[in-house]
C-alpha cells in the first residue's frame, strides 16, 4: 500500500502531450462505480475533475494494483497538462483510486479498524528499497512511450495526518527530478470505508513550508468528510 503512495508522487506530475480533455461541463458532484456500488465523490476544496479523456489517459501512470476513478487539477492547470507543457509543476492535484484485488470487498466497521490498525504498525524500514522497486517500474512504461525518466528521493514519512471512524490518512514528502528540473511535494493518502467499500483518495500539494504539510492535512480531511456525507 505504501508502494501505491510512492507510484504517486511520479504519477501525479507527468506532462504528456498526448492527452485531450472533454469540453462538457463537469458536474460538482459525480457518481463512480467501485466493487460494483456506485459512490458519489465531491471534488476537493480548489480543484475539479479533469474528465473522462484526460482521466483514461493518466490511467496508464496509476500502479497496476490499482484503478483509477476520478482526478482533479487546479482548472488553469488542466489545458497546460493538455498542451504536455513541460515546465508545468502542479502546485495541487489530487484522485481517488481502488485497489484491484480487494476492489469488490466488503468492509465492515471491524475490517476497517483491522486495517487501520495494520497501516499504523507497519515497518518503515523497507521505505528505500519501496521507493527503488517504485521508480524502476515507474520509469519502465515511460520508455515504452519514449517519455523522459523521472527519479525520486525517499520520502520522509509524515505518519498519521488523521484517523477517525471510517477514514485514516497517513503522509509523506519527497523530491523528485526529470533531470531539468526539480521539486518537493507532500503527498496524503487516505483510506475511506464508504458504502461498505474503501476507496483510496491521494491529494498532493507542492511543499513550502510546514504550512502545507497542514494545508493538506486539513484539506484531505475535508475531503474525506464530504465523501462520507454525501454518501448516507
Amino acid at each position: 500500500m505504501k508502494k501505491t503512495a510512492l507510484y504517486l508522487l511520479l504519477a501525479m506530475f507527468m506532462v504528456s502531450g498526448s492527452l485531450q480533455i472533454a469540453t462538457a461541463e463537469v458536474p460538482e458532484i459525480e457518481s463512480f462505480k467501485a466493487g460494483g456500488i456506485s459512490i458519489n465523490i465531491p471534488p476537493p476544496a480548489g480543484l475539479i475533475e479533469v474528465g473522462y479523456d484526460v482521466r483514461e489517459q493518466m490511467e496508464i501512470f496509476v500502479n497496476t494494483t490499482n484503478r483509477l476513478l476520478s482526478a482533479y487539477m487546479i482548472s488553469d492547470d488542466i489545458p497546460r497538462f493538455v498542451q504536455g507543457d513541460k515546465d508545468l509543476v502542479l502546485s495541487r492535484s489530487a484522485c481517488v483510486q481502488v485497489l484491484r484485488q480487494n476492489e469488490y470487498q466488503s468492509y465492515g466497521t471491524s475490517d476497517f479498524n483491522e486495517l487501520v490498525d495494520y497501516m499504523k504498525s507497519s515497518s518503515n524500514n523497507d521505505m528505500a528499497s519501496i521507493t527503488e522497486e517504485t521508480e524502476a517500474e515507474f520509469n519502465r512504461r515511460m520508455e515504452s512511450m519514449n517519455l523522459g525518466k523521472m527519479s525520486i528521493t525517499t520520502p520522509i514519512e509524515l505518519g498519521t495526518l488523521f484517523s477517525k471512524p471510517d477514514a485514516y490518512s497517513f503522509g509523506m514528502i519527497s523530491t523528485s527530478s526529470d533531470g531539468s528540473k526539480s521539486w518537493t511535494i507532500v503527498v496524503s493518502t487516505t483510506f475511506v470505508r464508504v458504502r461498505d467499500r474503501i476507496i483510496l483518495t491521494y491529494l498532493t500539494a507542492e511543499y513550502k513550508d510546514d504550512e502545507t504539510i497542514a494545508t493538506v492535512r486539513k484539506t484531505s480531511e475535508e475531503w474525506a468528510d464530504a465523501i462520507l456525507a454525501v454518501n448516507k
